[in-house]
């Protein structure tokens, strides 16, 4: 590694199209997020998936959280883990 080309700042352009907007994610002690695994923004919604809690915490687009999924299996009102 070429010490002399590593900077401290990361260029995320080839990972964004046009914009990035960066959305604080509300901090209580029941939606506090161990391990992120995946994170997807649809429906104006923000779904995160925490590794530690095994739950799937989910925030509106200002970062407030709106519910938490936290039963895992093939049910009604559960979620697969794959």
């Amino acid at each position: 590694m070429d010490w002399n080309k590593v900077g401290d700042e990361l260029d995320y352009s080839s990972m964004v199209e046009d914009s990035v907007l960066v959305i604080s994610l509300e901090t209580r002690d029941d939606c506090l997020i161990g391990e992120m695994i995946k994170m997807v923004y649809q429906n104006n919604l923000i779904y995160v998936s925490d590794n530690v809690s095994k739950a799937i915490h989910v925030f509106d687009k200002t970062g407030k959280l709106v519910t938490r999924l936290q039963t895992v299996g093939n049910g009604f009102g559960e979620y697969p883990v794959s």
